[in-house]
């Protein structure tokens, strides 16, 4: 009777204590729970992947522009430019869309820090090669910035930095975490360096040809020549069009690089006419790392 008598005091004493410890527990919850997430927005998924790659659980990475997508025709519906109310940071390129979009995402949201991806940088900018007339050149245009930096991961390298740095100013309280995370992805990024150069160098110096100029800063980075079928988002005219068959024929290319996003019609000509073939590749493509690497495995098959 003793034993069962201090063990019923002994019970509800007990509990007392678990149910004070719980509810201590769940008054510091709040504390520790009620900073969410950073909302970081930028136009397209590699830029996207970067800024997870620093920003972490700590940040809630978005892109406008979605895996498939076109960008140079994509219109963002009011649904979508209304969600970046809430954004903290918008990171822009100088692409065509960012040109065309970027003041109208900053009046729905005043306090967004816009940032430019190269902030502190001055790219040059790439050269597309060709043979063209002087006459073709008036027809088609040249002269487009090329706006996808993040096909050479040496300019991946400063623009994970500038993510780094405004991430940290933004929200400094979690400074360390993005400088660890910044720091892994920096060592990653110039693995991925060393990996593409070693696969490239066989072919130094030599060509290949694309649809749309997205690889230029690629090709600068590895000693490569990209010829370009389409410039400004114009298809090729009949003369045009020939020409790149013969600049083809004479590298001895037998590839032709295209976006899934665009027409393939022209390219398949060129490569019906050289006896060769289409392969797609994604510049914008989620997986960046293994994006890269593929196309470089891409180039160093090429006959």
């Amino acid at each position: 009777m003793l034993f069962r008598s201090l063990t019923l005091s002994i019970i509800p004493r007990m509990i007392f204590r678990s149910l004070l410890a719980t509810l201590l527990l769940l008054s510091l919850a709040p504390a520790s729970l009620s900073a969410a997430p950073l909302e970081v927005w930028t136009s397209v998924v590699p830029l996207k992947h970067f800024i997870e790659q620093i920003g972490g659980t700590e940040v809630n990475a978005r892109a406008i522009i979605r895996a498939g997508q076109n960008p140079h025709n994509y219109n963002p519906p009011p649904s979508q430019i209304q969600q970046l109310s809430s954004a903290a940071l918008y990171f822009k390129s100088s692409s065509e869309f960012d040109r065309g979009w970027v003041g109208r995402i900053q009046a729905t949201n005043p306090t967004l820090q816009m940032v430019d991806i190269l902030q502190g940088f001055d790219p040059e900018p790439t050269h597309h090669h060709s043979e063209e007339s002087h006459e073709e050149r008036h027809e088609e245009g040249h002269g487009e910035e090329d706006p996808h930096l993040w096909t050479s991961p040496l300019m991946a390298r400063k623009i994970a930095f500038n993510i780094y740095q405004n991430l940290s100013t933004v929200d400094p309280d979690h400074q360390a975490y993005y400088q660890r995370n910044y720091q892994s992805f920096d060592t990653d990024l110039e693995a991925l360096h060393h990996e593409i150069e070693q696969l490239l160098k066989p072919i130094h110096s030599r060509s290949f040809m694309v649809f749309h100029p997205v690889w230029g800063y690629f090709a600068e980075t590895y000693g490569l020549t990209q010829i370009t079928i389409e410039m400004e988002g114009k298809s090729p005219g009949a003369r045009s069009l020939a020409n790149k068959i013969k600049q083809a024929k004479s590298a001895g290319l037998k590839v032709i690089f295209v976006q899934p996003q665009f027409n393939q019609r022209a390219a398949q000509q060129v490569a019906s006419a050289i006896g060769g073939r289409v392969h797609s590749v994604d510049p914008l493509a989620a997986d960046y790392t293994h994006n890269l690497r593929q196309f470089a495995l891409q180039l160093a098959r090429q006959p």
